[in-house]
Parts: structure tokens; sequence; C-alpha cells
């Protein structure tokens, strides 16, 4: 029994991982979990340089942004943002989640597409949309020191994030545990309302070590690599 009970409480303390939630444990009663962010967020990981410039702490992040891919699915993204060595203009992006569980064309795309084309379209979308503010403001001119940081290793879930009452199920993409990451490079150009965006060379590649994943995981994908460049948003 006293094992049992173990494992059960085990599960539940792997079902959240990156903020205060409500979820119901294999027993269906909710359970209030208090959880620290994984070893991947900002504070110890994904820092590959300029560390007398280093990412805000968490209690700082502004809210998740509202992002609409290219086919019409709509996702929040956590992220946050520095200026790394007076110089680059750095976006960290920590967490994408399904904006509603109810959407057949949310729930195909993430079902369907790995992690690593998830994560390449919601960066040039963040890059297009540019909710961190980052320059150039004026038309014609570009800037070349656009920066994306991420956990090299991610893996999606579709559980329910809420309650037994309230429940939330939803897909949600975030880093795998470990403090592996990578770093690309862009220039972006504001032509008319339009971002168009270049993948540079000189980024820092990560991969996958062999490591344990939250239950219902559909496993750890590596998701390092420059987006397509290309045009569009606003």
């Amino acid at each position: 029994m006293l094992k049992s009970i173990k494992y059960h409480i085990f599960l539940i303390g792997l079902f959240c991982t990156f903020s205060n939630c409500i979820i119901a444990n294999t027993n269906n009663i909710p359970v209030n979990i208090s959880d620290e962010y994984a070893p991947q967020g900002v504070e110890s990981a994904c820092n590959p340089d300029c560390p007398e410039t280093p990412f805000p702490p968490v209690q700082h992040w502004l809210p998740d942004v509202l992002i609409t891919l290219p086919n019409g699915c709509q996702v929040f993204v956590q992220y946050t943002t520095r200026f790394a060595c007076n110089m680059w203009h750095d976006l960290y992006i920590a967490r994408i989640t399904a904006a509603n569980s109810n959407d057949p064309i949310c729930n195909n795309y993430f079902s369907t597409t790995g992690a690593a084309q998830i994560m390449a379209d919601v960066t040039i979308q963040m890059l297009k949309q540019n909710p961190m503010g980052f320059p150039p403001s004026n038309n014609g001119e570009c800037e070349s020191n656009w920066r994306v940081i991420k956990g090299a290793c991610w893996q999606k879930l579709n559980i329910n994030w809420g309650s037994v009452t309230q429940p939330n199920q939803a897909y949600r993409l975030y880093p795998c545990l470990g403090d592996i990451c990578c770093l690309d490079r862009y220039q972006v150009c504001l032509i008319g309302q339009e971002r168009v965006i270049t993948s540079l060379p000189g980024g820092v590649q990560g991969t996958c070590i062999p490591q344990e994943t939250q239950p219902h995981s559909l496993g750890c994908e590596v998701v390092c690599g420059n987006s397509s460049s290309g045009g569009g948003g606003n």
C-alpha cells in the first residue's frame, strides 16, 4: 500500500513542470502542486554567452503572448528577452501551449507535427510579429543582431492541465530536462509593413541526451537549427 501511494505521488509530481497548477492524480482527486521551473529555465541553462547581461528572473517575465500560426492555430508562447553584451537582441522561448483544446486544426497540427517543426513555425511568427519590440522600426532598415535561444531538446504533452471539475486538456511543448541549448542568428528587415527574416550562420547547436521524460510525453526531440526565412506578418 505504501509503495502504491509513493508511486501515485511520483506521477503527480511529474505532471506539471513550469508553474503552479491544479491537476488530477491517478485517483481523480484535485491536487495543488507548487512546482519549480525545470532546470532548462534561463536562470541556469541556455545562456551560452554574455553572462554579464543575463536573462531576467522568471518572476519578471512578461505574460505569455498569443500568436497565430499560418494554418490558423493559435498558441500561447512563454518567452523573455535580453540585450546581450550590449549588442544582441536575444529572444528566449520557454514554452508553447495550444490556446484552444477544442480546435481541430490545432489538435491535428500538434498530433501530426514534430517538435522541431512546431518550434520553427512559432519562431518565425514570433520574429514576424515581434512582441519583443526589437528594432528596426523604420521602413527599409535592417538589423542583423537578432538571436533566438531555446533548449535543444523538447517534448510534447497532451494531458489535463486543469482539474477534474474544470478540465483543460491541451497540447503543450516545452524543453526536456537538461542544460543543453541552441542559439540561432537572424537578420530582420522592415519592408513596408512586413518583416523579412533571413537566417544567418554562426549559431550554437545542441542535441538530446538520454533521459527520463514526463508521463504521457511523446518523447524528446532535437529542435536546433535556423527556421526558414520569409516575409509576412506585421
